[in-house]
């Protein structure tokens, strides 16, 4: 499990590095402009680096309220009562993880956006 979730975390900052990139490739004559009439590199910067921190914004809430409903739903809701010999998680214990998955998306998604966006303008 915890080698498929380190799977998961390089294929998220490859997406995201992706996204950020077409982003910027999309966006390439204003980048230019700015270029051209002084921006500086973290004004250039800056836009792409919050489009990826919201995207994983969203998302990560997105996530954390899906995991929460298949908890109260699903596994508290049918499993407990279908197969009542093996405990299960509760929805407090499925709370702690909401936290933990915005900080980590949002971190993430930052600092792959900027890796991203350096190597992409190379400004």
């Amino acid at each position: 499990a915890i080698a498929i979730a380190g799977l998961m975390l390089i294929a998220a900052m490859l997406l995201i590095s992706t996204t950020i990139r077409l982003s910027a490739y999309s966006r390439r004559r204003e980048i230019g402009i700015m270029r051209l009439v002084g921006a500086s590199n973290r004004f250039i910067q800056t836009p792409f680096i919050l489009e990826g921190i919201i995207a994983a914004l969203i998302g990560a809430v997105l996530a954390s309220a899906a995991s929460v409903a298949i908890v109260k739903f699903f596994v508290q809701g049918f499993l407990a009562q279908e197969v009542p010999f093996t405990s299960y998680i509760t929805v407090e214990q499925s709370l702690v993880v909401p936290p933990i998955l915005v900080l980590v998306g949002v971190v993430l998604s930052a600092i792959a956006a900027k890796i991203a966006i350096t190597r992409y303008l190379r400004v």
